[in-house]
């Protein structure tokens, strides 16, 4: 079975609209960097991609919001 990469991300004040809804440059920014952890914690971190000779390339982007992503209100 393939491992699953799971994140919790916090999102910042800056980084939502009037409604309090995180902006589509922030779902992308967010993916980016879960995307970084996961390929680290799967042992192919910078050091890793030096010594390669690679790196990371995003060519294109897609996603779907199902709904709003809105901020956890203290209680």
């Amino acid at each position: 079975m393939a491992h699953v990469y799971t994140a919790r991300v916090r999102v910042r004040h800056h980084e939502v609209d009037a409604f309090g809804c995180a902006t589509p440059a922030t779902h992308l920014r967010l993916l980016a960097q879960a995307a970084i952890d996961a390929s680290s914690g799967a042992g192919f971190d910078v050091s890793w991609y030096a010594a390669a000779g690679g790196y990371w390339l995003v060519r294109r982007s897609t996603f779907t919001m199902h709904r709003a992503v809105r901020p956890l209100l203290a209680a």
